[in-house]
């Protein structure tokens, strides 16, 4: 099962000339006092309960045993990208799904260590909210979930369908026998580990927004914009006024991964700004004068006066 959550990982400024699958209903706030009803109430139960709970977790386990954890359920989740990456005609996608399945569940000890990545088999998360993007549905206008968190009516219909079809969890209930209980607990697990996993890179840029729905908004829609663009999303040109996301609020300093982490980008303050006016001290005066040099004090430099030469000077005078 996954968990879509707090998603706002895109902090880095993604913008598109054209948006695909109608993204630009999304951008819309047709649902806004909705949305922004739903949002207080996630915050109330994160308050109350998820983040209490994910933080007592993350004290007791360390970061190791949250990779290992976060590693299991990625690889749990390589079925699912088989299928829809099939689904997209991603056939290279699809098998690097398998590929990666393959080594992770042995090589890399039933998944708590990404062995594939340290093969070059990195992650190529697919869902079939992705799949409806690709095969031209539009996104429909963005909807906030209880408890689940940022959507878009079309990645809402994805996920229902992901829940429900996803090979591993018919695996687990055919197979293992897994019934509500067993369901509930490992979506739980994953529920409070991913939380936890966002509570040093997420938690701060939204106590520190000025509106943290809108960040969180803008951040989901740009994430999703990756997802379904594999990543190669294509800049604007200066005259297209900075393409679709124009007017939505960016994030420098960060670089989202499409594997979902966030990568802190190393400190730029020290380059001059690109728009930074050119130093004309050195320059000559516009009227073509040559400007007098001068010394500390303020006073113009004078030439030296030529050496006179004594008697016994060999040079001619």
């Amino acid at each position: 099962m996954r968990v879509p959550i707090l998603i706002a990982a895109a902090l880095t400024t993604t913008a598109c000339a054209t948006m695909p699958a109608g993204y630009e209903d999304a951008q819309g706030e047709s649902l806004g006092g909705f949305n922004r009803g739903i949002y207080s109430f996630n915050n109330a139960v994160d308050s109350a309960v998820l983040k209490p709970v994910a933080t007592g977790y993350r004290d007791v386990a360390p970061a190791p045993v949250r990779t290992g954890v976060t590693n299991i359920f990625q690889n749990f989740d390589e079925p699912l990208n088989f299928v829809n990456a099939l689904l997209q005609g991603k056939i290279k996608r699809a098998f690097r799904a398998v590929d990666r399945f393959a080594v992770n569940s042995t090589y890399g000890v039933l998944g708590t260590t990404d062995r594939a990545a340290e093969l070059g088999l990195e992650a190529q998360p697919e869902d079939f909210g992705q799949t409806l993007a690709v095969w031209g549905l539009g996104s429909g206008p963005y909807v906030m979930l209880p408890l689940l968190g940022p959507s878009t009516v079309r990645d809402a219909v994805g996920t229902a369908v992901d829940i429900v079809t996803n090979p591993w969890t018919l695996f687990e209930n055919r197979e293992l026998g897994f019934g509500f209980q067993e369901n509930f607990a490992e979506g739980a697990v994953e529920l409070v580990n991913t939380r936890a996993n966002l509570i040093d890179s997420v938690d701060p840029i939204l106590e520190n927004a000025l509106d943290p729905y809108a960040t969180m908004k803008s951040a989901y829609l740009q994430n999703r914009l990756q997802l379904i663009n594999d990543g190669n999303v294509p800049m604007p040109s200066s005259e297209e006024g900075g393409g679709a996301f124009g007017d939505m609020e960016t994030f420098e300093g960060f670089t989202f991964e499409e594997d979902g982490t966030v990568e802190e980008r190393p400190d730029e303050t020290d380059r001059p700004a690109d728009d930074a006016e050119p130093d004309d001290s050195d320059s000559p005066p516009e009227d073509g004068a040559f400007a007098v040099p001068q010394d500390a004090t303020g006073a113009a430099d004078t030439p030296p006066e030529p050496p006179v030469p004594d008697g016994n000077s060999t040079e001619p005078q």
